[in-house]
């Protein structure tokens, strides 16, 4: 049955917790910084402290008792407006990968464990396969907007996301892009059938989006707008 209904899929890094921040904290780099979401070609980093990120994206240590934001216990909420959740994100190993498993089964007890879904990777960067038949898809990844089909895409703002050549990014495929005004823009995107790219100030706004979002779909497919 929840294959036949509108899907949302949530990224975790940066999406549903700050990763970045909290490694850019601990090696006592400033998080203003971290301009460009392949560490390989931040300018701002030397060579140290850029082999120093990337390795601590690789500890486990790293993603032990996640701080979630605000707002990380509710994305399910929609579900009750007939929508299914998906949680994709990618690890550079199974004990990460468990890890956040864990943590987010115990934040939300009610998803699915099939709807976790943990890819691992082994080298950076390595763009994601976003689901064909997303609706609605969250991640603060430039370039996994860029293979992303869904109609309606949402970036939590974030340093690395906002530089000239990310929004170039973000709007390649044909994806406009909509940093304010969203509540008027999304139910004419969506109407019109043209994907967006939408910036968000954090998880809240990214929830409320969301619901909006089906809420606009379903309105539009029964005929009320």
């Amino acid at each position: 049955m929840a294959d036949n209904l509108l899907k949302v899929v949530y990224d975790v890094d940066n999406v549903l917790w700050p990763l970045n921040q909290r490694v850019f904290t601990n090696l006592k780099i400033d998080p203003q910084k971290d301009i460009n979401y392949n560490v390989l070609s931040n300018h701002l980093l030397g060579t140290l402290e850029r082999e120093a990120v990337l390795n601590a994206f690789r500890q486990t240590d790293t993603f032990n008792q996640i701080d979630f934001y605000p707002g990380a216990n509710e994305i399910l909420g929609v579900e009750s407006f007939g929508v299914t959740v998906r949680i994709h994100s990618h690890c550079y190993t199974d004990e990460i990968a468990q890890s956040k498993c864990r943590q987010l089964r115990q934040l939300l007890p009610q998803i699915k464990p099939a709807f976790i879904k943990m890819t691992i990777i082994s080298h950076d960067p390595n763009h994601k396969k976003v689901d064909a038949d997303a609706f609605v898809f969250v991640d603060d990844n430039p370039y996994n907007i860029i293979t992303s089909k869904a109609p309606v895409n949402i970036v939590p703002r974030q340093p690395w996301n906002t530089t000239s050549e990310a929004v170039q990014v973000l709007t390649s495929n044909r994806k406009v892009l909509v940093e304010t005004g969203w509540q008027t823009a999304l139910p004419e995107f969506i109407s019109r059938h043209q994907r967006c790219v939408i910036m968000a100030e954090n998880l809240r706004e990214v929830n409320q989006i969301v619901q909006q979002a089906i809420k606009f779909k379903q309105e539009i497919k029964h005929g009320k707008i």
